[in-house]
C-alpha cells in the first residue's frame, strides 16, 4: 500500500489495526453514560417535590441523610477490601466542599438570578472547565478532536436551553453569573481531585464521605432556614405527612445521590475526568425525553439538532483519544517514510 492511498484513510479506519478497547475503559464509558442518565431523570422529580412545598435546603438535607444511611448499609453488607482510615475520611472534605456543597448551592442561586436558558448554558460548560483543569493539574493530554467534540456537545446543550424558550433574566445577572461559574468550577474541581485519590479505595466509601459532609452542611443550613421562617414542619414533617413526597425523595436519593455518584466516581477513576465529563450533555437529552413521554411536551427541531450534537460530541470525545489519534499518525508517518 502506498502512502497516497493510506493518506485517504479516515480516523475511523486506521483504528482497525489498534488493540480493542479494554474492559476497564468499556466499563468506564458504560458507568458514565448510566450515571448521567440517572442525573437527567432527576430534574423532573425535583420540580415535583418543590411544587409540594419542600425547600432547596430541605430536599438536600433529606437526600444527604438517606444517602448516608443507604451507603453505610451497603458497606456493611459488602465491606470493601481496603477500608479508609479516619484520617482519610477527614481528608475528603475538599471533595465535599466542591460537590455537593458548592455545586448545588451555586446552581440553585444562579438559576434563581439568571433564568433557565442562561443557567443551562453556563452549567453545560463543565466539560470545558474540566479540560482546562485536567491540563493544568493532571497534565492530561488532549487531542484537537476531543476539544472540538466537547465544544460541539456544549453548543448542543446551549441550543436546547434556548430552544425551550427559557426566560433570560438579567436583573440579578452579576450574582447569578458568579454563582453559576462557581458551580461549574466546583464540579470540575471535584472530578479533578477525585482522580488524584488512590484507586484502591472503593467509590462507595468516597460517596459516603461526601454525603456525610453534605449532611452536616445542608442540615445546618436547613435548621437556620427553618429557624428564621419558624417553619420546622416543612423541613421535618412534610415528607412524612405526604408519603408521595417521601417516596420521591427516597427514589431520588437511591438513583442519584447513591447509585449516580458511585457510578460517576467509578467512571472518573476508569477513564479520567475529561472523558467522563463529555457525557454531561446526556442529562439534557434525558430531561427532554422525560418531558415528551411523561409531561406530553413537544419536541422542536432545534432540540433534536442539539441532541444529535450532544451525542456526536460525547462519542467523538471518547473515540478520538490521544492513544488512538497519535497511534494513527505514527502509522501514517511510518508508511509515508517507507520506500
Amino acid at each position: 500500500m502506498d502512502s497516497t492511498k493510506f493518506s485517504q484513510f479516515s480516523y475511523f479506519q486506521y483504528i482497525k489495526g489498534e488493540p480493542e478497547m479494554s474492559a476497564k475503559e468499556r466499563s468506564g464509558i458504560i458507568t458514565g453514560i448510566v450515571a448521567y442518565i440517572l442525573f437527567g431523570g432527576s430534574f423532573m422529580v425535583i420540580k415535583i417535590i418543590f411544587n409540594h412545598g419542600m425547600t432547596f435546603a430541605g430536599v438536600l438535607f433529606w437526600r444527604m441523610a438517606l444517602a448516608s444511611v443507604m451507603l453505610w448499609l451497603l458497606l456493611k453488607i459488602k465491606p470493601p477490601q481496603n477500608k479508609m482510615t479516619f484520617r482519610q475520611w477527614l481528608r475528603i472534605w475538599p471533595l465535599a466542599i466542591c460537590e455537593p456543597i458548592l455545586y448545588y448551592t451555586g446552581e440553585s442561586i444562579g438559576v434563581n438570578h439568571t433564568g433557565a436558558a442562561i443557567s443551562g448554558t453556563i452549567i453545560a460548560m463543565i466539560p470545558i472547565f474540566t479540560i482546562i483543569f485536567a491540563r493544568i493539574f493532571l497534565r492530561e493530554r488532549h487531542t484537537a478532536w476531543q476539544i472540538w467534540a466537547i465544544i460541539l456537545s456544549v453548543t448542543g446543550v446551549s441550543l436546547i436551553a434556548f430552544a425551550k424558550g427559557g426566560d433570560v433574566d438579567l436583573s440579578g445577572a452579576p450574582i447569578g453569573f458568579i454563582c453559576l461559574i462557581l458551580a461549574v468550577a466546583s464540579a470540575s474541581a471535584y472530578q479533578i481531585m477525585l482522580k488524584g485519590w488512590d484507586d484502591r479505595y472503593s467509590p462507595e466509601q468516597f460517596t459516603l464521605g461526601i454525603s456525610l459532609y453534605g449532611l452536616l452542611f445542608f442540615g445546618a443550613y436547613s435548621l437556620i432556614e427553618a429557624g428564621v421562617t419558624h417553619d420546622f414542619h416543612r423541613l421535618f414533617l412534610l415528607p412524612i405527612d405526604q408519603p408521595e413526597v417521601l417516596l420521591m425523595i427516597v427514589a431520588l436519593t437511591a438513583t442519584n445521590s447513591v447509585a449516580g455518584f458511585i457510578l460517576l466516581n467509578r467512571c472518573i477513576s476508569f477513564i479520567g475526568p475529561t472523558r467522563c465529563s463529555s457525557f454531561a450533555g446526556i442529562t439534557t437529552i434525558i430531561s427532554i425525553l422525560c418531558g415528551i413521554f411523561l409531561l406530553k411536551e413537544g419536541l422542536t427541531f432545534w432540540q433534536l439538532v442539539g441532541a444529535v450534537m450532544i451525542i456526536i460530541g460525547a462519542w467523538a470525545a471518547n473515540y478520538f483519544t490521544p492513544e488512538r489519534v497519535w497511534a494513527g499518525e505514527k502509522a501514517n508517518n511510518a508508511l509515508e517514510s517507507a520506500p
